[in-house]
C-alpha cells in the first residue's frame, strides 16, 4: 500500500497496469493487477487522464435550434 501512495505521488497519471508493473520491479512481489486495483479504490487513488470528450459545443457541424418547441 505504501508503494502504491508513494508512487501515486511521483507519477499520478499512473493506472493500475502501470501501478502493478512498477510494484513488481520494485519488490520481486507477484501482485495482480486486481490486487493493486483493490487497494487503489480502497485508498482513493485514481489515476489522473483527460476525459473523452465526446460532444464538442458547437462543434464542426454548429448548433441549430430546436424545432419541436411549442410556440404559444
Amino acid at each position: 500500500m505504501q508503494l502504491i501512495d508513494e508512487q501515486h505521488l511521483e507519477d499520478p497519471s499512473a493506472g493500475t497496469r502501470r501501478m502493478s508493473k512498477y510494484v513488481r520491479r520494485k519488490t520481486g512481489i507477484k501482485i495482480g493487477r486486481k490486487r493493486v486495483r483493490r487497494v487503489m479504490r480502497l485508498k482513493g487513488i485514481e489515476a489522473i487522464y483527460p476525459q473523452k470528450r465526446t460532444t464538442i459545443p458547437g462543434g464542426p457541424s454548429g448548433i441549430y435550434p430546436y424545432r419541436l418547441r411549442v410556440r404559444l
